[in-house]
């Protein structure tokens, strides 16, 4: 194992990776450390563990029930001999992230976790720090997440992108993230939902500390049509992924995101502030994505 970098040092590679890979396995879990191993306990049951062995970073976990998902990065994994029915991750210990990128280890971890601690369909999400991201499901591991200034210079792209996320507005804006893909920023760190709608969806910041999931979801099935401002218009050509921009493509799973299923086709983006009142005490920030129906051809 490796100990924690005293303060203000640069990491090692190694300690990078382990610290890097730490973050990503702890979760809502607990750890300790045991026989050259750091454990990860989820409910009183061990869900994952990691070590260094020679230059190599070694994980091993609890697998989803349905692996069939990851059929295409199976070659990555073994099955563990020091425990029965887990699976094996071997890395360089280095700050590369391509290796956890090309076996989907982030995938892999959440819907294992996803299986253990399934929420409602129509649950909150709560920030890591902010704001929020939405991206393409096939963009979401190429997003660097939060990069200081530390890193820069190793990912100098990466670190702009984060840098231009932090800087837009609450209200929400349209973002060229990387290879020109279309992102959707909500500059905040307010708890989140989504909301699947007959013509889109609807993503709803709540500014209130208490919530009432079931009445929210009525609220928001009930939306006026009046009173939005543009953002911009959006191509979807595939479902959408809502989270945390501090995060790690590579890291992001069902257990810290948000699906949103949306229909290939041309959405029109929009906010509206919803202020609370004495009558309606829970104050709202909307970003909503309405499809915009096709123009009829003239004959």
């Amino acid at each position: 194992m490796i100990p924690p970098a005293p303060a203000g040092k640069r990491l090692t590679p190694a300690e990078y990776c382990w610290a890097a890979n730490h973050n990503m396995l702890v979760g809502g879990a607990q750890s300790r450390d045991e026989n050259g191993w750091r454990i990860y306990t989820e409910k009183e049951q061990d869900v994952a563990a990691m070590t260094m062995i020679g230059e190599e970073l070694v994980i091993e976990l609890v697998p989803p029930r349905d692996l069939r998902q990851f059929d295409k990065v199976k070659k990555f994994y073994t099955w563990s001999s020091e425990r029965s029915g887990w699976l094996r991750y071997t890395r360089p210990a280095t700050r590369d992230p391509k290796p956890d990128l090309a076996a989907d280890l982030g995938s892999m971890l959440g819907a294992a976790s996803w299986d253990r601690n399934k929420p409602p369909a129509f649950h909150p999400l709560a920030s890591a720090g902010g704001p929020w991201i939405c991206l393409p499901s096939s963009a979401v591991a190429s997003w660097g997440g939060k990069i200081d200034k530390d890193g820069s210079d190793e990912f100098p792209a990466e670190y702009k992108l984060y840098r231009a996320a932090l800087k837009c507005p609450v209200e929400g804006a349209l973002f060229g993230a990387a290879n020109g893909t279309q992102a959707v920023v909500l500059g905040s760190k307010d708890t989140l939902f989504w909301k699947p709608l007959d013509d889109g969806g609807v993503l709803a910041r709540v500014l209130s500390a208490n919530v009432d999931a079931n009445a929210l979801e009525k609220r928001l099935a009930e939306l006026p049509s009046s009173g939005f401002q543009s953002i911009g218009e959006l191509d979807v050509k595939e479902p959408y992924r809502a989270f945390d921009a501090s995060v790690f493509g590579g890291a992001v799973a069902e257990g810290n995101s948000l699906t949103m299923e949306l229909s290939p086709a041309r959405y029109a983006v929009k906010s509206l502030t919803v202020k609370a009142t004495k009558k309606e005490p829970l104050g709202l920030l909307l970003v909503r994505l309405e499809e915009i129906a096709p123009k009829k051809k003239s004959k």
